[in-house]
């Protein structure tokens, strides 16, 4: 292919149809994608894709697990007003204790990010209520902006 590449790329309109049909017959390819693939320079290379650097640790983590269980396992949308609202009064009071870094994370922490952990399975979900027939796991509203008492 790399022989071909070479002759590709120098050869005038004439040859370069010869060539690509050639090539077609040869790979089995679509015509458009053996287009594709000579007239590609070959030192064009995808580098890997960079990850992402984690901003909640592990330490964060357990911190919102605790005060997830604490204000009685809300979903992330009731977590996080819960969170920039309490963390720094519980701190401030002495009843809860937290580096200083955790905490301006656990204020900054969007609903989505607070679900997440959930989600992966790295925190329980509440534990289920049994013998109880008139709710089931995941029956209360989650959505602040469509949740009224008169439902």
């Amino acid at each position: 292919m790399r022989e071909l590449r070479e002759e590709y790329c120098l050869a005038r309109k004439a040859v370069k149809s010869r060539l690509l049909d050639e090539a077609v017959k040869r790979t089995g390819l679509a015509r458009k994608v053996v287009i594709r693939k000579l007239a590609r320079p070959a030192t064009l290379v995808r580098r890997p894709r960079a990850k992402r650097r984690r901003i909640y640790d592990a330490a964060v983590a357990a911190a919102l697990t605790e005060l997830w269980r604490l204000f009685d396992y809300p979903c992330g949308q009731r977590l996080v007003p819960l969170l920039r609202e309490q963390v720094p009064r519980l701190r401030q009071q002495g009843w809860w204790h937290c580096p200083e870094e955790v905490a301006a994370k656990l204020v900054r922490m969007s609903a989505k990010t607070a679900d997440r952990p959930r989600q992966v399975g790295a925190v329980c979900w509440r534990p289920s209520v049994v013998g109880c027939a008139w709710t089931s796991a995941g029956a209360a509203p989650c959505a602040v902006c469509c949740w009224s008492r008169s439902r």
